[in-house]
């Protein structure tokens, strides 16, 4: 049989994830919940780095597609950083071309 877990609502992620950087970032790269989100859109991630440095500022989570070798960035931000667009493909300096989204 298998064992479902129960969805419930955090209203203060904060407490949870104290610092996304250094909490969050790390809780969603572990293999379980990384593959939960890839499974959600539907791709196969493999994580190449965290807080990934690019020019003046870090993505949160680098990554490939495992088998196509496409590289992606997740950036876990409710709002924009640096002015970056929220999902879509684009050129990121100091990177190659890359799909880009927020979980």
């Amino acid at each position: 049989m298998i064992n479902l877990g129960k969805l419930k609502e955090i209203k203060d992620l904060r407490k949870v994830w104290p610092h996304e950087a250094l909490d969050f970032t790390p809780w969603l790269a572990e293999e379980d919940n990384l593959t939960l989100l890839a499974d959600a859109v539907g791709l196969e991630i493999t994580v190449d780095e965290t807080e990934s440095g690019v020019g003046d500022f870090n993505v949160d989570i680098y990554a490939t597609e495992t088998g196509t070798d496409r590289k992606i960035i997740i950036e876990n931000q409710q709002r924009l950083k640096q002015g970056i667009p929220a999902t879509g493909r684009y050129n990121c300096p100091g990177l190659e071309s890359l799909f880009f989204f927020y979980p």
